[in-house]
């Protein structure tokens, strides 16, 4: 087994946490924007504007991705503090699921409720920065994302519900 210091742990705990962080913010601050503001500075030249309008164009995609890397981030976390947890005090029950709870507090506090609140107030800011790291995510993990929305079209199919994201809604 790899031996990596406790600090470094940490340091990748916090890491994977902030990771989290951006795609709650950038979830809420895309989905939450004024879309005829964002056409408006898209219209006039404003780069992030332009990015963030190509993104929500294809919102299947857009949440794909956001999806894809907050889950991985989360999962990591919880495995890692873990993994910490037990080096530290053992493998007892006990220990995994206070681990587990502190796993739980931590996300939620860190990564998504402070996140988002944070984004709903400043949505336009935010999605016009999220959305220059947001659009070449996307173009490196379409072939993941491309995969995954297979298997949520076909549940949709299953169901019988029709995902329309039209501008006109």
């Amino acid at each position: 087994m790899l031996n990596i210091s406790l600090t470094y742990q940490l340091i990748f705990l916090a890491s994977l946490l902030i990771i989290s962080a951006f795609f709650s913010i950038a979830e809420t601050s895309l989905m939450s924007v004024n879309k005829y503001r964002l056409k408006h500075l898209a219209q006039k030249g404003n780069k992030g504007a332009k990015l963030a309008d190509k993104l929500l164009k294809e919102t299947d995609k857009l949440l794909s991705v956001i999806l894809l890397c907050n889950n991985f981030s989360n999962a990591a976390s919880a495995t890692l503090v873990t993994i910490i947890a037990v080096q530290l005090f053992g493998n007892q029950e006990i220990i995994i699921m206070t681990g587990t709870l502190i796993t739980t507090f931590l996300i939620l506090i860190f990564s998504e409720i402070s996140p988002k609140v944070i984004a709903a107030a400043h949505s336009e800011k935010l999605a016009l920065a999220c959305s220059f790291l947001l659009y070449p995510i996307l173009k490196i993990l379409y072939p993941i994302v491309f995969f995954i929305n297979i298997f949520v079209l076909g549940i949709l199919k299953i169901f019988n519900i029709k995902a329309n994201f039209s501008e006109s809604d």
